[in-house]
């Protein structure tokens, strides 16, 4: 999403605010998706440094369709702009 108005980020922070300043704040896209990306985030982040935090079945699943309707979102966005390369699906 950032690389189709010329941004580049080195780390998570940097992203999910780079995204939420041009794609949430300015309305192309929905507020929701905003709180998907960061929730997931912190999901793996917990789940990859945070050994004793214990991540169920149930959580994942949550997560994981999250993470799906995210990325249903954002390729809708890319094709809506041509973006998208249909050949990559």
């Amino acid at each position: 999403m950032l690389l189709t108005l010329g941004e580049e980020r080195r780390k998570h922070s940097g992203v999910i605010s780079a995204f939420r300043s041009h794609f949430i704040k300015s309305g192309l896209i929905e507020s929701e998706y905003s709180n998907i990306y960061g929730e997931t985030l912190i999901i793996r982040e917990d789940a990859d440094y945070a050994v004793e935090i214990p991540i169920f079945a149930d959580t994942a699943e949550i997560s994981l369709d999250q993470a799906r309707r995210f990325v249903q979102r954002m390729s809708e966005y890319l094709r809506g702009k041509d973006f998208w390369d249909e050949t990559r699906e």
